[in-house]
């Protein structure tokens, strides 16, 4: 299974699609990934930055897609975690959403990602925590909450 097959079967969502998101770079078992969104001008704020929410879920998308890919499709990311960093406001245009698993195990994975602009300045850095589960209720259409135990 190719990363677009993967991502076309689990990952394509209205918000997705709204946030313009598609891949640029991953492949199966890589530990890294790029992917390009765009940040439409009705995503600003009063002061005409883009509102930290759709950066956010740029990011949380980010994270959840490298793990599918990384996992080869046999895992979605349930974010346990997310610490992000805001270093520059971000404008509409093109961004480009990296993101990079440092341990992945069992049940949890260690990830961090980035967003840039077109020209390659830091908006946002984050790290995050996720519990890791088996797409394979897809199957049985049983939600993954009712087998998750905290």
């Amino acid at each position: 299974m190719t990363a677009g097959t993967i991502i076309e079967r689990f990952a394509h969502t209205p918000l997705t699609n709204m946030l313009g998101w598609r891949l640029v770079k991953g492949e199966p078992g890589s530990n890294r990934v790029t992917f390009g969104f765009q940040a439409k001008p009705e995503f600003r704020n009063a002061a005409g930055f883009i509102q930290i929410g759709m950066l956010s879920a740029m990011v949380d998308s980010t994270i959840a897609a490298l793990v599918l890919i990384a996992s080869e499709g046999k895992f979605f990311a349930s974010t346990l975690n997310l610490a992000m960093n805001f270093p520059a406001p971000a404008l509409p245009g093109p961004l480009v959403g990296e993101g990079n698993i440092l341990q992945m195990g069992a049940t949890i994975a260690f990830v961090e990602a980035r967003l840039l602009d077109a020209e390659g300045s830091v908006l946002v850095t984050a790290s995050a925590t996720a519990r890791l589960t088996s797409t394979d209720y897809l199957k049985t259409q049983e939600s993954p909450r009712s087998k998750t135990k905290v």
